[in-house]
């Protein structure tokens, strides 16, 4: 069977969830050099946000090595950061993103049903 995963990623952490119709497993990514809030002038850089780590990037590419299908959700910037990471880092896991989707903070329980059905309708139109 398939493992599935919705990732809910800012420039600070990333929380994935390993979703199966029965089972959720938890996993938390750390940006370790990130600061909560970052403030810039304009022209030196995003304004408002601190940049995504690299490093924080790949720990998150090498965890969803064995994913199946991927959702990746969230409030910020860090969702097309952590894209473009994937597509040119991790090619085979890039392909199975599915859908993302900016999500400020829901609790993991939210994400886990909205992933499950997400997933079960996905593979029902894909089969």
């Amino acid at each position: 069977m398939k493992q599935y995963f919705c990732v809910w990623v800012d420039h600070t952490e990333a929380n994935i969830l390993g979703v199966g119709m029965d089972t959720t497993n938890e996993g938390i990514v750390s940006n370790q050099g990130a600061k909560d809030h970052a403030h810039r002038s304009p022209g030196h850089g995003r304004h408002g946000q601190a940049p995504t780590s690299p490093d924080f990037l790949h720990s998150i590419g090498e965890a969803l090595l064995l994913a199946g299908g991927i959702i990746i959700v969230g409030p910020s910037r860090a969702k097309t950061d952590l894209i473009a990471h994937l597509r040119e880092q991790f090619p085979a896991v890039a392909k199975k993103i599915w859908p993302v989707a900016a999500v400020d903070h829901p609790i993991d329980g939210e994400l886990v049903v909205a992933a499950r059905q997400f997933f079960k309708t996905a593979t029902r139109v894909h089969s």
